[in-house]
Order: structure tokens, then C-alpha cells, then sequence
């Protein structure tokens, strides 16, 4: 067991940064059974809603390494039911892991179709439940990293992908290949969100981000319709209620019905929190981080319907393209700037009492490049307090909770559990 006791940082956070990579399919299952580093993930044991309110903000946190792999970009719980979390690798594999820390013996292989090139490879995952029936997507660049896809599998009851049964929902292409955003999330409506960079190469060039004739730069929400007789031709329905549906631009252009939200510049993790608050940590280009949120409004279920985040106008707060206009833009909640090593955040969650009950409602965060533990509280959309509480560990690429509590995953392979 690796256990890292790490300094408080008492000043408002200065921010982490996130050079991040990618990885590979063949559609196969592995047969490795590695046994890793044995910290035991089980599920807390959960603390009465009454007494969070009145827990101290901790000054420090601890990270305990519980598991090892390859490039870990995500690490997604299919149901608090199952005995076993999934692990997604920038190479393109998906692992399954018991609760001791222990490769299990089943994965996806889809080396063959995607590679971990530039910031390509195999990015995010998230599981829908249909009737009794599992499905898995995952969202990844192709292997010349020219198209970003979106593909949907089957699962068993035992929690295997049934290779055979792969489907592809989306896909739209990449100009560069940089800033392919990569998250997947399941809202409480059971509309899938994916997480959209705005194509790449350094300052939007082709200001894609705010235009609604594209899918780049955004936030996109379709149904993903599992079943074959609930879906259009295209593989999947756009709601009804997307909020540029039958739009056309200022140049009579037809919007895109899939897009929810627009102006963002590389997305790399969202979050969606249990009021339906849309959270994103949008990575920046050489100055300025931000971190964003958007509360759902009306009979929305989740944030984000129709906002505009302001890039590539703006970075965070600052004026990135002058000759562009971003009227009634949704500003940041917090930005930090390039200093003390930060480069590109790296998102983040709301936390939810599980293992850190005391910093119930924070966002916790890193940088991939810093590579410390931070946090925001955030209160009717106004960051309260600002803290750092770990040292570096290492180039951190994500920040993940499940039931069994909250984990930050580095790129070199090691996962920590973080607590008290």
C-alpha cells in the first residue's frame, strides 16, 4: 500500500494543469488476471445527512494508491450492486477490477480501432440501464485521429461487453488532432452528454466552437435509443427540447439539433451533480483554466440548455479573439492562470458524501501538470472557499467518484483513493 499525508495549501487555489494522452480496439476479451496493489475499494459506510453540515472542512486529504493501470482515463461504476468498478485506458482497453484492487479477467480490446496519439485514443465511458438490459458506450478517436466516435455495446448479466453486438452512434470528424474533449456522462432524463473539444490546433482558427453548424467546441445530448425500433436512421433521436432544434444561424446555416451547449475549448471531464448542475473543466490554451457550471432551469433535468461558455472569445475571463462577440455568455465560475507549473485542468466532481462526507457540495479538481488535489465550494453560483489539499501526485487526468468513494487517477498508472 502506497499512502501519500500530504501539505495543506491554505491560499485560494492556484490551479493544475493537464497534458493529457490517449489509447487503442480489437474487440476481444483478455484473460489477464494480474493481481495489483491490494487497498480495498468497497463502498463506505455512508454518514447521516444530518451531521455533514456540522463536519470541518479537512485541511488535508489523504491518497492512498488502490489500484495500477495502463494510462487510466476514467474509472466508471455500472451499478453500486456490482463487486467490481471499470477502468478505461487511453489505449484502448477496458478493464474490469474487484474490489480488492485485482484485475478481473474479462476487458474490451479495441486496440485495432483507436490509438493513443496526440490527445487521441479511447476517452470516456458511461453505462445506461434499459428495461434489464446493460449498455456500455464509449466515446474515442479513431486511429488516424480524424473522427471522434461514439459507440454503443451490450453488456451481460455478469458485466461483459458482448463484443459481437457493437454499434456505432455517433461520429463526427476532427480537424487536428488535439482538443477531442472526450467525457460521456448519463443524465437524470437518461439522454446521453457528450463532452466535445472544439478540433484542435491553438486559438480555434476556424471559430468552431460557437458556431451551432458543427458539433466541435460543445456539449451534445442525444438519446441514444438502445433499442432498434425507438431509433431514427442515424443511429440515435435528438430530443425534442434541444434547445437549437429546427435553428438556423445568423447565416441561414442549419444549427445542429444534437448541440445543448456551445463555446467550449476542450472539455476533458464534465460532471453532472444531483441537482442536475452541469459542471465542466474546460481546459485552456496557454494563460487562463476554467472551471464552469450551469443549473438546470425550468422542467430541464440537467444545466447547460442553450448556454454559451464564451470561447473562443474568451479564455475564462479574458478576451481571447477580440473580432468576436460573445453577448450574455456564461462566465466561469473559477479560472486560475498558467503559474507555479499549472498547464490544463483536470475535472473534477461534485462531492457527494460517500467517503468525504465533510466536503459534501465541493468540486474537486486537478491539474495534469501540477498535479495536486484542489477544491471549490460553491454557493448559489459563488465560489465561497478555495483550498488545496494534497501535494503533487503525479499528472493527475482525472478526478472520479463512484459509490465506493473519491479517486484520482495519473497518468503514469496509479489510481488513489482519496480520504480523510
Amino acid at each position: 500500500m502506497n499512502t501519500k499525508r500530504l501539505s495543506i495549501a491554505t491560499s485560494l487555489v492556484i490551479a493544475l494543469s493537464l497534458s493529457m494522452a490517449a489509447c487503442g480496439d480489437n474487440d476481444t476479451a483478455s484473460s489477464d488476471s494480474t493481481a495489483i496493489a491490494a487497498d480495498s475499494i468497497a463502498p463506505d459506510t455512508p454518514v447521516p445527512a444530518t451531521t455533514i453540515a456540522d463536519l470541518p472542512v479537512p485541511e488535508t486529504l489523504t491518497a492512498t494508491e488502490v489500484m495500477k493501470a495502463d494510462t487510466p482515463m476514467s474509472l466508471v461504476e455500472r451499478s453500486p450492486e456490482d463487486p467490481f468498478v471499470y477502468v478505461l485506458g487511453r489505449d484502448g482497453y477496458v478493464f474490469r477490477y474487484g474490489l480488492d484492487g485485482t484485475k478481473l479477467a474479462d476487458s474490451l480490446d479495441m486496440t485495432n480501432r483507436t490509438r493513443p496519439a496526440v490527445e487521441g485514443g479511447l476517452l470516456g465511458l458511461a453505462f445506461l440501464k434499459v428495461d434489464a438490459t446493460w449498455y456500455a458506450y464509449v466515446h474515442y478517436t479513431d486511429n488516424e485521429i480524424k473522427n471522434s466516435l461514439v459507440d454503443e455495446y451490450k453488456m451481460n448479466e455478469a458485466g461483459d461487453f458482448i463484443v459481437e453486438s457493437r454499434r456505432m452512434v455517433i461520429t463526427f470528424e476532427q480537424p487536428y488532432p488535439n482538443h477531442n474533449g472526450g467525457d460521456l456522462k448519463i443524465g437524470p432524463d437518461n439522454m446521453l452528454y457528450i463532452a466535445s473539444g472544439d478540433g484542435g490546433d491553438g486559438g480555434d482558427p476556424q471559430r468552431y466552437a460557437m458556431k451551432t453548424d458543427n458539433l466541435l467546441g460543445k456539449i451534445l445530448r442525444i438519446d441514444p435509443a438502445p433499442t432498434a425500433t425507438t431509433r431514427n436512421a442515424e443511429g440515435y433521436n435528438i430530443p425534442a427540447d434541444n434547445p437549437y432544434v429546427g435553428a438556423v444561424d445568423k447565416k441561414g446555416n442549419p444549427a445542429r439539433g444534437e448541440i445543448w451547449s456551445i463555446g467550449l475549448r476542450n472539455p476533458w471531464r464534465i460532471d453532472i451533480d444531483p441537482t442536475g448542475t452541469l459542471w465542466i473543466g474546460d481546459v485552456g490554451q496557454n494563460r487562463w483554466e476554467e472551471i464552469s457550471m450551469s443549473a438546470p432551469t425550468g422542467t430541464d433535468k440537467v444545466g447547460g440548455k442553450g448556454a454559451n461558455f464564451g470561447w473562443s472569445a474568451f479564455e475564462g475571463t479574458h478576451v481571447m479573439n477580440p473580432e468576436m462577440t460573445a453577448e450574455n455568455h456564461t462566465l466561469p465560475v473559477f479560472e486560475y492562470e498558467h503559474v507555479d507549473g499549472a498547464c490544463a485542468v483536470s475535472g473534477g466532481i461534485v462531492v457527494t458524501g460517500g467517503n468525504i462526507p465533510a466536503l459534501n457540495n465541493w468540486y474537486l479538481y486537478s491539474d495534469s501538470c501540477h498535479g495536486m488535489i484542489a477544491g471549490i465550494k460553491v454557493v448559489d453560483g459563488v465560489v465561497q472557499d478555495s483550498r488545496t489539499f494534497t501535494e503533487s501526485l503525479g499528472s493527475i487526468i482525472s478526478v472520479q467518484q463512484t459509490s465506493r468513494g473519491v479517486f484520482a487517477l495519473a497518468y503514469g498508472g496509479a489510481i488513489y483513493k482519496l480520504d480523510i
